[in-house]
């Protein structure tokens, strides 16, 4: 059983090595996940729970210690105009912050509902050195060809 992990997760790290990812990890993790509108959140648990799930089996699959790990369910903000005090808003502060190595998400469209603000997100952590999770592989903002 173990090896059987050992073997999956080789394969979703791609060019990073286990120890690697240990070491984003424990600068800090963040799990994230994302609905729009406040009655996707209340009509979409399914796509919730499912975005939690995977975002914690990743962190158990790995080992990576719950105490580095914050989870950001930003569940009906991102379809508001006021997106100050945002989960999105917050995660960028604490990634300016240098607080965060890791984060883990179930696919790239969950990141942000507007383009800009993905964009906004890929920049700093290309500049702050944060690697994203990502749909099942390691992926790093700052490689042009990773994301």
């Amino acid at each position: 059983m173990i090896i059987h992990k050992l073997k999956r997760l080789k394969a979703r790290f791609g060019r990073f090595a286990r120890e690697t990812i240990m070491e984003y990890a424990l600068r800090g993790t963040i799990l994230w996940a994302r609905v729009s509108t406040p009655k996707q959140a209340k009509d979409s648990e399914n796509s919730k729970q499912m975005q939690m799930d995977a975002a914690w089996e990743f962190v158990e699959d790995l080992g990576i210690p719950r105490d580095v790990v914050t989870p950001y369910w930003a569940f009906g903000e991102s379809g508001q105009k006021d997106t100050s005090g945002s989960k999105f808003e917050q995660l960028l502060a604490r990634i300016e912050d240098d607080l965060v190595g890791l984060i883990v998400v179930h696919e790239h469209h969950r990141m942000s509902r507007k383009l800009l603000r993905a964009a906004r997100l890929f920049d700093l952590c290309a500049r702050k050195g944060v690697v994203f999770f990502i749909a099942g592989d390691v992926r790093d903002p700052a490689d042009s060809n990773d994301l």
